[in-house]
């Protein structure tokens, strides 16, 4: 019962203000084969949650309207399965640690020297998430054997 990752299926939302961050987070991620997403602040993204479904979200700290911290804590409340990547420019390991606390799977600093980090960080928190699915699928076979 294997699975394997299909990039293609999981939904990444980059939630950061600054247009150039952005930009280059979602094409990096799109020509890796991720179905990515954009928004430019903490109230968009959670309206884009609203409407479909998202898998990771790779949210900047400090935002407009919605800091990141906020986005993650609605996040934590409304879309308990959606994993969250913080970014944290003003490299401030306290917030980094109350990010993850408040339930965070991990952190990119920023700016963010080496691009190639991200994939390799998605690809971590995409294998939690499907062998969490896979988890549930063996519970689901298990109970109605």
């Amino acid at each position: 019962m294997s699975m394997t990752l299909d990039r293609s299926k999981v939904r990444v939302l980059i939630a950061d203000d600054e247009d150039s961050i952005r930009s280059m987070l979602v094409s990096t991620l799109q020509e890796a084969g991720w179905s990515v997403d954009g928004a430019k602040n903490g109230k968009e993204a959670l309206e884009k949650l609203r409407e479909s479904q998202v898998h990771i979200i790779v949210s900047d700290i400090n935002m407009p309207e919605m800091t990141g911290i906020e986005l993650l804590e609605a996040v934590r409340r409304d879309f308990p399965k959606t994993e969250f990547i913080v970014m944290t420019s003003k490299a401030t390991l306290e917030t980094a640690i109350k990010a993850v606390s408040l339930g965070a799977y991990d952190y990119l600093n920023k700016p963010i020297e080496d691009i190639n980090v991200v994939p390799k960080k998605l690809e971590k928190v995409a294998e939690k998430i499907l062998l969490r699915q896979q988890n549930a699928e063996l519970l689901r076979r298990l109970k109605s054997a």
